[in-house]
């Protein structure tokens, strides 16, 4: 069953989600893209906050290790 669309077009529903990914995607396309010659940086920052978290998470799963697993020296 034909429907008329809010954008005028004249289809079945299953066809709109197409024609609408094809419009965004030629809106896209044309779009100018942003002219940098250098690549971005990461800040430092974000290294000294992965640094920190990989210690903090290889700290955590040593000290749970040896918790649940312990070796007693006698058993």
């Amino acid at each position: 069953m034909d429907k008329i669309t809010p954008a005028g077009h004249r289809g079945s529903e299953a066809e709109v989600p197409t024609d609408l990914l094809a419009g965004l995607s030629m809106k896209r396309i044309s779009a100018p893209s942003p002219a940098s010659g250098k690549p971005e940086r990461v800040a430092p920052k974000v290294y000294g906050v992965m640094a920190i978290v990989s210690a903090l998470t290889f700290a955590t799963l040593t000290t749970g290790y040896q918790t649940l697993f312990s070796h007693q020296l006698f058993a």
